[in-house]
């Protein structure tokens, strides 16, 4: 878990923030864990793991392997 669980506001809205983080440029813990945390739930309430734990590691699992290339959208 995070040591500070809020984040201000992204007041831009700016879209190659998004981009930097799914490439990997850009270590952004707040994001990652959201990212992360939501997987976990969707794979979790769809029957893939038995535990929210297990259901956490699978979710970091397929962050660390999702193709970092990919993403169509233009920074």
């Amino acid at each position: 878990l995070l040591s500070d669980a809020h984040q201000a506001p992204d007041q831009e809205m700016d879209i190659s923030n998004l981009v930097a983080v799914w490439r990997g440029d850009e270590d952004n813990a707040y994001a990652i864990a959201a990212i992360t945390g939501t997987l976990a739930i969707a794979l979790k309430t769809m029957g893939k793991a038995k535990t929210i734990e297990a259901a956490e590691a699978q979710a970091q699992e397929i962050w660390a392997a999702r193709n970092k290339a990919y993403l169509p959208l233009k920074a």
